[in-house]
């Protein structure tokens, strides 16, 4: 598939993007935005990106160090913010006005309503899409319902998963107020991936024989932290009798943590610092984990992370939390995603041995193709913008 290719984008007529992030720091909310940029200029429509915390951004692992390459290969339009309220909407007015903004994605909640104001002064009406991209109930509640307050200052409002969306609607209807004032329509747009950043030459050959002794791989993408159910690895370990393997990916290096894994596992596991997948090549009998753990009280989880959607591409199974699969049936029909019960152990032998069988699935890879490219997101908030505009 070439650049933008099959994505539906009508990109006719001048079309200016503005995009609001709180921060670049890795995270599945920035590397949607990236991959938005990306593919947006390889389709010739002009986006800024205008992110919120320039501190923070460069205090931690940040997507402008580990993509640098692709960012000015791209010749990206990044510019930041102070974090300041009235510095931020004096931007987005600077920005409309100049750029000719006719689009503007809200990826932090609060930045509707700064973008509302922003078009107050500068006497243009832009339609401002905000998008949720996290369970509303990781915030604590003066934070969650203040969020989803501004988020109503949006034009329309998007969640990029089912499981989000009935996340956000269980606080709706928590009293006649939040009914009231937290009724906008909240539409479903789902992630995606700009496929060109991954090398699909790592990919394994989909139509290759099984090999007749497959050894387990376990590979964990991403920070190393507790709630993403880093911990498992261990449990998995001990069911599967010590027999497998791991890979752990990570921006960034935290020495207590990795000194504690080298102790468990010893040469059976290897490091990958401050890389991305597209610096990884997957072998048969890799199988992704993405073990997600928020605790017991969170009723609704989402366990499909765009790392899922990457491994999937490159032909690589993962195992996720029961529960959280809904938003992608397409990779669930594929054999690409499995749900497991971390706490049975006959869950996870039974996982483990699903995705290892996996590799010899016929799939549609066209329609899984076209399911997690980002130009179906694009897509639809294009559709929504010039329906509000009555084009």
């Amino acid at each position: 598939m070439r650049k933008g290719e099959g994505i539906g984008l009508d990109i006719s007529g001048r079309r200016s993007v503005l995009i609001l992030v709180d921060n670049l720091r890795v995270g599945g909310i920035q590397r949607q935005v990236l991959d938005q940029m990306y593919l947006m200029s390889d389709l010739k429509i002009k986006s800024t990106l205008l992110v919120f915390d320039q501190v923070s951004t460069l205090k931690y692992s940040n997507f402008l160090e580990i993509e640098n390459e692709i960012i000015e290969d791209k010749s990206l339009k990044i510019i930041f913010s102070t974090s300041k309220t009235r510095d931020q909407i004096a931007i987005i007015k600077s920005l409309i006005m100049k750029d000719d903004v006719t689009l503007i994605l809200d990826y932090t909640l609060s930045g509707s309503l700064k973008a509302r104001i922003a078009q107050l002064f500068s006497s243009r009406k832009i339609p401002v899409h905000c998008i949720v991209q996290q369970l509303a109930s990781l915030s604590d509640s003066k934070q969650r319902y203040k969020r989803m307050l501004m988020a109503q200052f949006s034009t329309h409002l998007f969640a990029n998963s089912v499981n989000y969306k009935k996340d956000w609607m269980k606080y709706i209807r928590k009293n006649l107020l939040t009914k009231i004032f937290l009724a906008k329509k909240l539409s479903i747009v789902r992630n995606g991936i700009y496929l060109p950043r991954l090398n699909n030459s790592n990919s394994i050959n989909k139509s290759s024989v099984l090999d007749k002794k497959i050894r387990v791989r376990f590979v964990f993408l991403g920070r190393l932290r507790a709630w993403k159910g880093l911990d498992n690895l261990t449990k998995i370990d001990q069911i599967l009798e010590n027999r497998c393997s791991f890979l752990i990916i990570t921006p960034e290096v935290e020495p207590q943590t990795v000194q504690l894994l080298e102790k468990k596992f010893g040469s059976r596991i290897e490091f990958m610092f401050g890389k991305t997948p597209a610096d990884y090549k997957p072998m048969r009998g890799d199988i992704h984990i993405y073990a997600v753990d928020y605790g017991d009280k969170f009723e609704i989880i989402e366990s499909v992370s765009t790392n899922c959607l990457e491994m999937a591409y490159l032909g690589v199974p993962s195992l996720i939390t029961k529960g959280g699969g809904d938003n992608w049936p397409e990779l669930r029909d594929s054999s690409l995603v499995f749900e497991v019960d971390w706490s049975n152990s006959d869950s996870i032998i039974s996982g483990t041995n699903s995705a290892v069988n996996s590799y010899g699935a016929k799939r549609d890879w066209q329609q899984i193709i076209e399911a997690i490219n980002v130009g179906e997101s694009l897509r639809i908030h294009t559709e929504f913008s010039r329906a509000k505009q009555g084009r």
